[in-house]
């Protein structure tokens, strides 16, 4: 799925396998805030992982664990330049099958 900088996507983990990609591309450097929000679940686990991933390796992997009970999530501020992104959304320990919503907010130097 291709998103525009500045989306609200919508997903679902639908087996422990699904795993789901992003991709956005920057045509300037800046700095992005990734923000995931899902249901509730009172369980402390981590249910997914995020991961960044640079297509041109011009940035190391990022990525970020999101618990059954951290119902929403921003992260720092991340410094990236010019390239295609991909943004690789799985389950980890756990799985539900619950929409999650991912933000992805961008401003450029």
């Amino acid at each position: 799925t291709k998103i525009k900088v500045i989306s609200l996507m919508i997903g679902n983990s639908q087996s422990s396998d699904d795993t789901d990609y992003y991709k956005f591309s920057l045509s300037s450097p800046g700095e992005a805030i990734f923000s995931f929000s899902h249901a509730f679940i009172d369980d402390s686990s981590s249910y997914w992982k995020i991961t960044l991933i640079s297509e041109n390796a011009k940035l190391d992997d990022q990525w970020f664990y999101i618990d059954g009970d951290q119902s929403t999530f921003s992260s720092d501020k991340l410094r990236l330049p010019v390239g295609v992104y991909y943004i690789k959304i799985e389950p980890f320990s756990y799985y539900v099958n619950d929409d999650y919503k991912i933000k992805l907010t961008f401003k450029s130097y």
